[in-house]
């Protein structure tokens, strides 16, 4: 949990401050039922030279998850039934969303800009994926960030778990995501931030299970 003293690969102590990170592209196959994918669409405007704005409209299956703020995400509206083996994501964010006016979203949309700016760079560009620590546990510790913006990650995810989704039900979708294995291998005290980075970022993929599909 955050605040918690924890110990990275050469036994230091830190503490996780922040985790968070996008979601978006969710599909099921099977091998004989049609692909579903969120009927939902999101309409915005993006800003593709100085002063020219063009509309977008993309599937709306996009969610910010922080394990602070964590309970069940509503994802969107599917259309279909079969047997499916297969769930696809992407770690990211749609490359259509470059550049968007944050004002041309909708009220309480997931990519609101946050309250205290956590999924904006400097820059005003989408972080995908954040870590906020402290790198020891010392009165004095200044907090580090590792973070990914959407032109630097964009991670597509395969899950097998077959499930029969009948038509007119709710489907829940269960993962299990073990933070502790973004941070194999990572020492604290002698890697920089670009080394941890890199480690990271080859760490993201064995963190995701899908653990259980319930159907209501």
């Amino acid at each position: 949990s955050y605040g918690s003293v924890l110990f990275d690969s050469g036994n230091n102590p830190f503490k996780i401050e922040r985790i968070a990170f996008y979601l978006s592209g969710f599909s099921l196959t099977g091998s004989k039922a049609a692909e579903l994918r969120v009927k939902d669409q999101l309409s915005f405007e993006a800003e593709t030279a100085p002063g020219r704005l063009t509309e977008r409209l993309i599937t709306d299956d996009i969610i910010y998850v922080d394990p602070g703020d964590l309970g069940t995400l509503t994802l969107g509206t599917i259309i279909g039934e079969g047997n499916y083996e297969q769930l696809g994501l992407r770690l990211g964010l749609p490359e259509e969303t470059s550049g968007l006016v944050l004002s041309t979203l909708p009220d309480g949309h997931s990519l609101e800009m946050q309250i205290d700016t956590s999924n904006l760079n400097q820059e005003g560009d989408y972080v995908v994926f954040r870590i906020d620590y402290f790198p020891d546990t010392t009165q004095n510790t200044r907090l580090e960030t590792v973070a990914f913006s959407a032109q630097e990650l964009s991670l597509n995810l395969d899950f097998e778990l077959p499930f029969f989704l009948p038509r007119g039900s709710k489907v829940g979708l269960i993962w299990t995501m073990d933070y502790s294995a973004w941070l194999e291998q990572i020492n604290f005290k002698v890697q920089d931030n670009v080394q941890i980075k890199e480690q990271i970022r080859s760490n993201l993929a064995e963190a995701f299970t899908l653990s259980a599909v319930s159907i209501q």
